[in-house]
């Protein structure tokens, strides 16, 4: 079901596994931490998407190869955009606020399949009652034409990530072989071209508009742990543990 047996890419995904648990402890231990981020990326973590954890779903039969996640809710709970569970304000506003290109390609309206960028709308977090007279329908939804196919698949876990980790250990100081600035950008482009696993119903993203948008948002070395945070949250869209 992964790599279709390549050991090699085998244990690039331990490695990079090893990479986020050493991670995950750098406040609270950073000399283990350091010794373990620097021994996983000695021993090779992912460089690129071609070796992002992805887990391949199929139409038929239902509940059996299909997406577990995106078929209950497509199936039983999207309701053409009448539906109680939308995204929320603070992701759309972070896309839509920041022209990111992503935007066309997670959201679009399901009631009338509208996915353009300037009419996305998030759910307030914690709302009691829903916006505009109480019409779901203007609120955004998951792209079933993308993330929310019936066959979309599973990404387990993916080279943004391990670039996002490589960041923060770099601002650190470690010998991580890189520099912040470069793994946060090769962060930001890798989650943004990964996206082409959902298929081409939706345009992807292009190199033109990953310049145009790393042009508009510089990383900022004063402002590194938000950017590479904020960053690694959205590509960490439906893996909720790791986004948390």
């Amino acid at each position: 079901l992964f790599y279709k047996g390549d050991i090699a890419k085998w244990k690039k995904f331990a490695n990079s596994l090893l990479l986020r648990v050493a991670m995950r402890i750098s406040n609270v231990d950073p000399a283990l931490s350091k010794q373990y981020v620097e021994k996983a990326v000695a021993k090779g973590v992912f460089t690129s998407n071609a070796d992002n954890v992805v887990l391949q779903h199929e139409l038929n039969p239902q509940g059996v190869k299909t997406n577990p996640i995106t078929s209950t809710w497509a199936i039983k709970e999207i309701n053409g955009g009448d539906c109680n569970i939308k995204y929320s304000k603070t992701f759309i506003d972070q896309l839509k606020n920041n022209n990111d290109p992503r935007l066309r390609i997670l959201a679009k309206l399901e009631g009338s399949g509208d996915n353009t960028p300037a009419k996305q709308q998030g759910l307030d977090n914690g709302a009691l009652e829903f916006p505009n007279g109480g019409n779901k329908k203007l609120l955004s939804d998951p792209n079933t034409s993308t993330v929310l196919r019936t066959d979309a698949p599973t990404i387990i876990m993916h080279n943004a990530e391990v670039q996002f980790l490589l960041a923060e250990a770099a601002q650190k100081g470690w010998n991580v072989n890189g520099t912040t600035k470069a793994f946060y950008e090769n962060g930001v482009k890798s989650a943004m071209q990964m996206l082409t696993v959902f298929g081409n119903k939706v345009p992807s993203v292009t190199d033109a508009e990953y310049d145009t948008y790393i042009a508009a948002h510089p990383f900022d070395a004063n402002k590194a742990l938000e950017q590479i945070g904020t960053q690694k949250w959205i590509s960490l869209l439906f893996n909720g543990y790791e986004a948390f």
